[in-house]
């Protein structure tokens, strides 16, 4: 048996003997998935959060943005992604400018484009949002 937040699937067997399904998700969110295999009783679940890419990147960056907010009393609550990118090169160690530049310049892909954002584009923000930390915190050590 097979469930998503509780609904059953219909799961058939491919050509492998695996048994499979697809479904489609019309919304972001939690997913809870649950399998079980009442004859040996096996069971399994996990939980999966379902994103869009854009509005992760958008999110992340403003979370950032209230965080350099709380910290560097000198940035305006409407300065441009551009303008804390360049305050915050002020403030911070030359080794976070280039995680600070490809989290700006994909948070402005993400927030002005109207193209598809990738996983890719999140994958890179989120490994600069990272590189960010690990170096100011090292700063701050």
């Amino acid at each position: 048996d097979l469930e998503f937040n509780g609904e059953p699937q219909t799961v058939h067997t491919d050509e492998d003997g695996s048994a499979v399904t697809t479904t489609s998700c019309q919304s972001t969110g939690g997913l809870k998935i649950s399998a079980s295999y009442g004859v040996e009783a096996v069971a399994a679940g996990l939980d999966v959060r379902i994103v869009d890419y854009r509005e992760e990147i958008i999110a992340l960056f403003n979370a950032k943005f209230r965080d350099a907010r709380k910290r560097y009393d000198r940035i305006k609550d409407n300065y441009t992604a551009r303008e804390l990118l360049g305050y915050l090169k002020t403030q911070t160690p030359a080794d976070t400018h280039g995680a600070l530049s490809e989290m700006t310049f994909t948070f402005e892909e993400a927030n002005y484009s109207l193209h598809p954002i990738a996983r890719g584009s999140y994958e890179g923000f989120y490994l600069a949002k990272i590189a960010f930390e690990e170096a100011l915190n090292g700063e701050e050590s």
